[in-house]
């Protein structure tokens, strides 16, 4: 279920950058950063964690307007 799977994935993204209480499992404070640009995407049951950086937004661009 699509809103299962997008849960998953934003616990990945959450794990990933850490917290107060635990540093994350990017650990490197250069994929920390990337990590919180990351998004979980979502169109009807397609779910997609979207986790590339520099070109972030234009990947969220390109997801979403395939389903246009």
């Amino acid at each position: 279920d699509a809103d299962k799977a997008a849960d998953i994935f934003q616990a990945r993204i959450d794990y990933q950058v850490g917290d107060d209480e635990n540093i994350g499992g990017a650990f490197y404070p250069e994929s920390i950063e990337s990590w919180k640009k990351a998004s979980v995407q979502r169109q009807g049951n397609c779910v997609a964690l979207l986790a590339v950086a520099d070109t972030q937004s234009q990947l969220e661009d390109i997801f979403n307007q395939a389903f246009e």
